[in-house]
């Protein structure tokens, strides 16, 4: 007689029940009403609420189950844990295709006003771009133990820029909003690249989306950065054909998860659903102020596109960085004041680094040497601080102080 497969729900209860490691990733990507069987949505639940209520789980506290018979048939059945995240991802679509496939439904019942059918196609859009991000209201002694299940999880989740000061001062998170902003020529885009090359090599799914510069402008930037090969040796074209040292970053480069995507006069919610499409880890966006977005005045457009894109961080999970231009000031050091046309994206970001460039020059007024900081004027989850970094034009990349040293 051949065995009945478990189901993708059996396999989320078994694994669970096995290995108290992947409960975090389980509950944090369902909910109990993504399940439709009635044994395993209660073994979910019942897992979930002992582990958030003290932190931890063990295989002893089966045997106290209420649910105990389902949770030992599906750890018996499952099969290795090492496929667990295919399993939850096949119980989070099976419940999406059956709350879609209600909606449809609705929508070809007879009758309906055109702003009835406008509500439920909003409704089922909803449904199939929702995210695994959990956005139910939860009490406070579920925030308790979600607090306590995330301090006794190690994991570091936060994006590494490598560039050792931010890292050390700024924990960049999944769902976060972040603005860089610059002066014109402070260099915006090659750090919105630089980091775009760190969180690719790290594995993250990355969508930079320019407003200004088209995707060869781009990539000459990115390949002085990513191949240490001088910009006027790029911009000039002073390497020899067939260049092998060309060939070889150009293959290299070729393997990150990178988009690099032309958004000229593309909304916000087409760069959105670009991002969903790519399913990328990480937005940024070169710079919010040419984001088109409708308003009565420069003022309230600006507003809108930093509420936006501030909506697209917390709604999907993914990490926003939005480039900003700042307004002239000399050689003053920038500020929050000086993000151009709106002082809602201050509002809305969770960290802003600005950019400080000051030329030191010699009586004849000729530049001889320039100073570089971050100045990281608001960060949520830590300390306000001037942070001194090295920038090198050559490479078109930031480094530490200490590198040059």
């Amino acid at each position: 007689m051949i065995a009945t497969p478990a189901t993708p729900e059996q396999c989320v209860v078994g694994i669970m029940a096995l290995d108290s490691k992947t409960i975090l990733y389980c509950i944090d990507h369902l909910s109990e009403d993504d399940f439709s069987d009635g044994a395993c949505k209660a073994a979910f639940a019942e897992i979930r609420d002992l582990y958030t209520s003290r932190g931890y789980y063990s295989e002893d506290d089966v045997i106290l189950m209420r649910n105990k018979d389902t949770v030992m048939y599906c750890a018996e059945i499952m099969p290795p844990i090492s496929g667990y995240r295919k399993f939850v991802k096949a119980v989070k679509d099976n419940a999406t295709r059956r709350k879609a496939a209600l909606l449809g439904l609705s929508l070809a019942e007879d009758g309906k006003s055109i702003d009835q059918l406008r509500e439920t196609f909003t409704e089922l859009a909803s449904v199939l771009t929702e995210d695994s991000v959990d956005n139910r209201c939860m009490s406070i002694s579920e925030t308790a133990g979600r607090w306590l299940m995330e301090q006794n999880d190690k994991t570091d989740r936060s994006f590494k820029t490598m560039l050792g000061p931010l890292d050390r001062k700024c924990s960049i998170l999944p769902g976060q909003m972040v603005v860089v902003g610059g002066r014109p020529s402070a260099g915006k885009t090659a750090l919105g690249l630089q980091m775009a090359l760190q969180f690719a090599k790290a594995g993250k799914k990355v969508c930079f989306f320019s407003y200004e510069t088209d995707q060869v402008g781009l990539f000459d930037k990115l390949m002085a950065c990513w191949a240490l090969i001088p910009m006027d040796e790029i911009v000039f074209k002073r390497r020899p054909a067939q260049d092998t040292q060309y060939a070889e970053a150009c293959a290299a480069v070729s393997q990150l998860p990178l988009w690099l995507i032309n958004a000229g006069g593309q909304s916000v919610a087409w760069v959105s659903a670009t991002a969903a499409a790519k399913q990328a880890d990480v937005v940024i966006v070169d710079y919010l102020q040419l984001i088109p977005c409708k308003g009565v005045s420069r003022y309230e457009t600006v507003t809108n596109i930093s509420m936006q894109l501030h909506t697209m961080a917390q709604t999907t999970g993914r990490l926003v960085v939005a480039l900003a231009q700042l307004n002239r000031g000399g050689d003053e050091k920038p500020s929050m004041r000086d993000l151009k046309e709106s002082g809602q994206i201050e509002q809305d970001a969770d960290a802003v680094i600005l950019l400080g460039k000051k030329d030191n020059c010699d009586e004849s007024g000729q530049v001889i040497d320039t100073k570089y900081c971050f100045i990281l004027a608001k960060n949520k989850r830590g300390e306000c601080a001037e942070l001194p970094i090295t920038f090198d034009g050559t490479y078109q990349r930031f480094k530490e102080v200490a590198d040059y040293e």
